[in-house]
């Protein structure tokens, strides 16, 4: 493929990534739910990753640190499920009333 091509669809990639973060840290405020908080910067780091990719004109999906990057969003997003659904639903509720 191209990489001019590459390049630009890696940049909408991390564009949509950012704007994903944007929208979820939005949520965060709005709700104050940490799921949300967690969503924003896993999305935040996906776009990172993106950029670095570009910048350094590294087309390629082999460099170890870039697969470090994705690994902690995705473990961002494991661990913020994980925590979510952990939480009974009592105590989430407990917790709600007590920051209004």
């Amino acid at each position: 493929m191209n990489v001019t091509l590459l390049g630009f669809i890696y940049g909408a990639v991390a564009m949509g990534s950012f704007i994903a973060a944007l929208f979820f840290a939005r949520f965060a405020r709005e709700s104050g739910d940490r799921l949300f908080r967690s969503f924003s910067l896993a999305f935040l780091l996906l776009g990172t990753e993106r950029v670095v990719m570009i910048a350094t004109s590294n087309m390629r999906e082999v460099h170890p640190a870039l697969y470090l990057l994705r690994c902690v969003a995705f473990l961002v997003i494991i661990r913020a499920v994980w925590v979510k659904n952990s939480v009974p639903a009592s105590a989430a509720a407990a917790r709600k009333v007590v920051r209004s």
